[in-house]
């Protein structure tokens, strides 16, 4: 099964086996991802599969944060 990984920069080869081994362990999937570059992220990746969204992007949290306060 194919999922996309939004990187907010280049990930390097331990990275990106890492952002595989989250989204094999969150959203059970496997195989080998497309891998996307988004600046707005500010850091940190989102794992999508189907309508599963795995968010740990920078700016992901600060949204979560605004809606908070």
């Amino acid at each position: 099964m194919t999922y996309l990984i939004t990187s907010a920069t280049r990930l390097s080869a331990a990275n990106l086996a890492l952002a595989t081994q989250l989204a094999t362990k969150h959203l059970e999937v496997s195989g080998k991802p497309t891998v996307k570059i988004d600046p707005a992220l500010l850091a940190g990746v989102i794992i999508q599969h189907g309508d599963q969204v795995l968010d740990l992007s920078l700016a992901g949290k600060l949204t979560r944060l605004a809606k908070s306060l």
